[in-house]
């Protein structure tokens, strides 16, 4: 899972893609009327476990999409800030993940 956190809440999420520029994830938003509130353009950072050993790294992102269904909402989101430790991370990630059939 994935922790996202912005100005209308906290939560985790899951992935569905993943690129070096950004992400689309699913958020379970039952009981979490604030998030439900989240628009194109908010910011959120995102805490995300990219390396083997599981320690999430973060990213400052921005919302560029927002899917809401009852139960749950589907963001597009381009990540904007992270350290070293997050590109590096994601980058190793990236390769690793070309290597598979």
């Amino acid at each position: 899972p994935v922790q996202i956190h912005s100005r209308r809440g906290d939560a985790q999420g899951i992935i569905a893609d993943l690129s070096q520029g950004g992400c689309r994830m699913a958020v379970d938003v039952r009981g979490h009327q604030n998030l439900r509130q989240t628009v194109a353009g908010d910011m959120l950072v995102m805490r995300i476990p990219l390396n083997s050993d599981g320690v999430p790294v973060s990213v400052s992102c921005t919302v560029r999409s927002v899917d809401l269904d009852p139960a749950k909402m589907t963001l597009g989101l381009s990540f904007t800030e992270g350290d070293d430790d997050f590109w590096k991370s994601l980058n190793l990630f990236m390769d690793n993940s070309a290597l598979l059939p």
